[in-house]
């Protein structure tokens, strides 16, 4: 999906790239061609692929089906509630979409592994009519059912709790942020080592993440991923008036 701006020709479907837009749609489809064809060759040629599962809340072209990253009118372009639908996918859906996924990759690379991770971050916003508090959870609980069932049908599937070591109620909220919803640098640091830990270091994968608070001398990690950090999410602007309620 391509829309004409007054910078130039974006990409609906990847917003965050070429923000101040492409002089042509021709350049545009161009490198989204190009694109594909890189992530073609990542899923072609890895041997383990890391997915992070962060909302249920999404936002569709009617005519197409194809959903955005971003809520169309927030990052680029304009908002068209003729042409774009709000949807919240529920655990079935999810599901589905993610067998189709690990069944298609299969085809083409059966040694691929998978890792799956729920993202620990809260919405910023919800287009629910719930409490952004209350959207979060029940988002991040229909993600953490999906990836649990994928990793318990699939045998090339694992999970990694980056999701439970950060928002369990025995961390206190040490790993977060002054907002109390982004992970600091440190709460990354903590988590990286955990992950260097089970996937890593253990052939046996059977090492279980520490959440006592004894995460102070952690730091080489986290001051290299502090950019990770501090990244904002795209679901930041998947309300069409960017505003958190």
């Amino acid at each position: 999906m391509s829309v004409e701006t007054p910078t130039g020709w974006a990409d609906l479907l990847r917003p965050g790239i070429q923000t101040e837009g492409f002089d042509s749609e021709h350049d545009l489809i161009c490198d989204r061609v190009y694109h594909y064809e890189c992530v073609k060759q990542l899923f072609l040629s890895s041997d383990c692929f890391i997915f992070t599962l962060g909302l249920t809340e999404a936002w569709y072209d009617n005519a197409s089906g194809l959903v955005f990253p971003a809520c169309p009118g927030t990052r680029i372009g304009t908002f068209d509630p003729e042409l774009y639908k709000f949807v919240n996918f529920d655990a079935f859906e999810i599901i589905e979409d993610l067998t189709w996924c690990v069944n298609f990759i299969k085809d083409i690379n059966p040694e691929l592994k998978w890792i799956f991770t729920v993202s620990p971050v809260a919405l910023a916003a919800t287009a629910t009519d719930n409490n952004v508090q209350v959207a979060t959870m029940s988002s991040k609980s229909t993600l953490r059912v999906a990836a649990d069932y994928l990793c318990k049908k699939f045998v090339h599937c694992d999970y990694f709790p980056s999701f439970e070591i950060v928002s369990s109620t025995a961390t206190f909220g040490q790993f977060l942020d002054g907002d109390l919803r982004n992970i600091s640098s440190r709460g990354v640091n903590f988590v990286m080592q955990n992950f260097k830990k089970s996937f890593v270091e253990s052939e046996t994968h059977s090492t279980q993440p520490d959440v006592v608070a004894d995460a102070a001398p952690v730091r080489s990690l986290g001051d290299q991923l502090k950019s990770f950090a501090n990244a904002e999410c795209d679901e930041m602007f998947n309300d069409p008036n960017s505003t958190p309620h």
